[in-house]
């Protein structure tokens, strides 16, 4: 069922209907993907589980979804958990908060049209990426902010090494690094980040600019702040 689902054939829209019906989805109603992990799962392991001992990992979920009665089936798909449930609100929440406390969970936003699967199981990973990045249990990706959707649609090594070349001029320098860190941390406050780094504000105007200088930006410019914002923080989240 998950994998018609994500397959999002229009000739097999009816049949995924009935069956839902078979397990007590109301047809039509709004459902939502699922992208499910447990950071306490031996990541190594995951390439090699059968589809079937993958979903064995994943009785605590089921069970929960048992005691909370909310429609839920899961299934394996592509060395990951995937889900499907009905997006009634407030039987969803029931089934979040009895989930063990490892498990995280990305997404879709709610669908009825069962022929945008593969772009709402696409919306549950960037989910759930989003949430392992952000140490979050539960992310919706009605939720994901535009930095946020970025850094989790990007694979993490190469947004790693993207953001290392931009500052590796001044990778050494732990006072230039740690000036344009607090900075950003302060909302690119003067006063603030100089308090934060126990220093005259002048020194901190000083250190930026020596750290612009020698990465080719300017921290006048709006555009070269929010850009070199957003470098900082992919390289700490990646």
């Amino acid at each position: 069922m998950i994998r018609l689902v994500v397959a999002g054939k229009q000739s097999d829209a009816q049949y995924i209907w009935d069956r839902l019906e078979m397990h007590r989805f109301p047809r039509g109603s709004e459902l939502r993907l699922l992208a499910l992990t447990d950071t306490s799962w031996n990541r190594s392991d995951d390439e090699r589980l059968s589809d079937v001992e993958r979903l064995e990992r994943a009785a605590p979920m089921e069970r929960a979804a048992l005691d909370t009665d909310v429609r839920l089936l899961l299934g394996g798909h592509a060395s990951q958990i995937v889900g499907l449930v009905e997006a009634d609100e407030a039987a969803l929440q029931q089934w979040l908060d009895a989930l063990p406390d490892t498990v995280r969970c990305g997404m879709s936003e709610p669908f009825t049209d069962l022929t945008v699967g593969p772009g709402r199981l696409r919306e549950a990973e960037l989910a759930l990426a989003s949430a392992l990045r952000g140490g979050r249990p539960v992310l919706r990706f009605e939720q994901i902010g535009l930095v946020d959707w970025l850094v989790a649609g990007q694979d993490a090594t190469s947004v790693r090494e993207k953001a290392r070349r931009i500052l590796a001029p001044i990778a050494e320098n732990e006072a230039l690094m740690e000036a344009i860190t607090a900075y950003f941390d302060c909302d690119c406050d003067m006063q603030r980040t100089a308090r934060k780094l126990a220093l005259h504000p002048n020194s901190v105007r000083y250190r930026l600019k020596r750290a612009g200088t020698a990465i080719g930006y300017d921290f006048r410019s709006l555009t070269d702040l929010s850009e070199l914002s957003l470098t900082v923080r992919l390289l700490r989240e990646s």
